[in-house]
């Protein structure tokens, strides 16, 4: 899990980087980065030559997504889980099927992408589900609900926010709110390490006295 982010952040943080992107933040949205033209799409101006690897990178970072959700699909549940194999899903069909190629293909995965893992965060929010979700609640569910927000928000006619910054806070919310959940698995073995050579040590001792 903690991989598919780095492999998100490096994707989007390398294409920028490529001599010749036009890319303003607040105006252009993340998959404008795997258009391979440069022209004015939808009123913005994209140009991204590092579009081949920004695609293979999201497809990557899918990849490691589903795989990652599905191995600690126990621990968080169904729902949860099941919606994070989705997000990674949806990443996978954004990526094959770039924006400036087919729109509605790739539309189809930035839904799976945001909405759905949106979603399950703020199900997630819920008692009595799995042990694991009965922590962090109202940090999920609050994360969960700024996603659908703006999510939302971004179909209306007339936006609050530029569409470009409005997809910067989704985005955002749903990789911080894996981030919170994921480095927890990853401690977890560490702490049941420690909590099984305590006892041995106190037996240890306790034959010693």
């Amino acid at each position: 899990m903690v991989a598919a982010i780095v492999a998100f952040s490096a994707t989007f943080a390398i294409a920028l980087g490529v001599t010749g992107t036009a890319y303003v933040w607040h105006v252009n949205m993340i998959s404008d980065l795997g258009d391979g033209l440069c022209r004015i799409r939808g009123g913005r101006w994209i140009c991204s030559p590092g579009f081949a690897m920004f695609n293979t990178g999201m497809v990557v970072t899918g990849a490691l997504l589903t795989v990652g959700a599905t191995c600690v699909s126990r621990l968080w549940g169904r729902l949860f889980g099941g919606s994070v194999v989705v997000m990674g899903v949806g990443l996978m069909i954004a990526g094959v099927f770039p924006a400036g190629d087919d729109g509605s293909v790739h539309l189809v995965g930035v839904v799976l992408a945001l909405v759905v893992p949106g979603l399950g965060l703020l199900v997630s929010a819920i008692p009595r589900q799995t042990a694991w979700l009965s922590s962090r609640r109202l940090t999920r569910g609050g994360l969960g609900a700024v996603t659908l927000l703006f999510c939302a928000e971004s179909r209306l006619p007339g936006t609050l926010l530029p569409r470009g910054a409005g997809e910067l806070i989704i985005v955002g919310c749903l990789l911080l709110a894996l981030f919170i959940e994921a480095v927890p698995v990853l401690l977890a073995p560490r702490a049941e390490s420690k909590h099984q050579r305590r006892p041995a040590a106190e037996v240890s001792a306790g034959s010693t006295g």
